[in-house]
């Protein structure tokens, strides 16, 4: 009976041991202008072949060959094909994709989640995307539902529970629900970074607050002139 159970014992340390080589992610080497990826002890799994290639992110990087984007596992084999004209890497289990004119989003199966529908679309950020069509911006959940409705000129992504969103020619801040937190006033606005956003009013740039009180004046940048 303990002979059985050394020799289970052995056969799961052996199969964890297999399990946890494998599952270590591959490093992107460059030759001759190209990618290729490496285990963690230097040996060649993929040889240098891509156009682009990333990091890993859950499990899989996104490579580029010619034109076209897809995904390699970390064992190096090509789990999505290389068929799409742009994508980004893998978050929290989707990925967004463009194929033809339209982008939509994929899981790590290759199954469509959300619709190739979109003019364009961002990647995930705090569980909602950035999303396009007919020239008008709103966001989405990760099920593909419109969480504020597509009627802003444009929009940037939420960061602090706040995002900057464009109507009728000037920018201002919404916040998850949709709700109006700071006025459309502003020429250009970013993202909150510690509280803080830069924005901009005509010739003026500034910080301001999440309440959108004036914290700071900053200097614009003007670019030296070619002589």
């Amino acid at each position: 009976m303990k002979t059985i159970q050394r020799f289970a014992a052995l056969m799961a340390l052996i199969t964890w041991c297999a399990t946890s080589v494998y599952s270590q992610d591959l490093v992107p080497f460059y030759e001759n202008a190209l990618v290729g990826y490496k285990d963690t002890s230097g040996k060649i799994i993929v040889p240098a072949q891509y156009h682009a290639g990333t990091e890993f992110s859950e499990g899989m990087a996104l490579v580029v060959d010619r034109q076209f984007r897809g995904f390699i596992n970390n064992q190096g084999k090509v789990v999505i094909p290389i068929i799409y004209a742009d994508a980004s890497l893998f978050k929290n289990g989707l990925a967004r994709v463009k194929q033809g004119n339209k982008h939509g989003f994929i899981n790590d199966k290759n199954k469509t989640v959300i619709p190739f529908e979109f003019d364009a679309a961002g990647d995930f950020v705090n569980g909602m995307a950035r999303v396009s069509k007919s020239g008008k911006w709103g966001f989405i959940d990760a099920t593909g539902k419109e969480v504020i409705a597509l009627h802003y000129e444009n929009v940037k992504n939420f960061s602090e529970g706040l995002a900057p969103v464009k109507q009728n020619g000037n920018w201002g801040y919404i916040d998850a629900s949709g709700k109006i937190i700071i006025p459309f006033q502003y020429t250009n606005a970013e993202e909150f970074i510690n509280g803080e956003s830069e924005v901009r009013k005509n010739d003026e740039r500034f910080v301001i607050d999440a309440k959108g009180k004036f914290v700071r004046k900053l200097e614009l940048y003007y670019p030296p002139k070619k002589k």
